[in-house]
């Protein structure tokens, strides 16, 4: 199973219907797509193809935090605008394999208490490089990742086909 994972595209919602369809028709069924807040979405209908949670600039009405099973693997995930302390908290109650979480705009990537603790970054704006990233999990026999880096301009103009 494959996860695209995305955080703060701020209102930029051809990004993540492009990202919908190149995944889609590359996995099949055997992709999921997570949207970790901040979409800045006025429609929910852009976020139709994605589970997502609220980030501190949405207005949709979505959940704060989520949690989902793959493949016996807990995955826990929410926006991140609490902070790290409360992130590691929420591992220590909840005891996921993974945690996800957006907020800063930085690509982070860790282990804390046995759980494996990723941020994407922001699809858009991103604040450690003038590329947009995401991260494509791979649930199989093992958890794997991979950081993908995006000049967002040029994209959006290679797959504009897709919008």
């Amino acid at each position: 199973m494959r996860i695209v994972i995305v955080s703060d595209n701020h209102g930029n919602p051809d990004i993540l219907k492009i990202l919908y369809h190149i995944y889609s028709s590359l996995y099949k069924d055997n992709v999921k797509f997570i949207h970790l807040g901040d979409s800045q979405a006025t429609n929910i209908n852009d976020l139709n193809n994605f589970i997502c949670v609220k980030g501190n600039n949405d207005t949709l009405d979505l959940p704060k935090s989520q949690r989902i099973t793959v493949l016996d693997k807990r995955i826990h995930f929410s926006h991140g605008d609490e902070g790290l302390d409360e992130i590691k908290n929420d591992i220590d109650q909840h005891h996921p394999d993974i945690y996800l979480y957006g907020h800063t705009h930085l690509v982070k990537e860790q282990i804390y208490n046995n759980c494996l603790i990723l941020n994407p970054g922001s699809i858009t704006l991103p604040r450690d490089d003038w590329h947009g990233s995401y991260i494509i999990l791979t649930i199989d026999k093992k958890v794997t990742y991979k950081v993908v880096r995006i000049n967002v301009e040029t994209f959006l103009n290679q797959y504009q086909c897709f919008i």
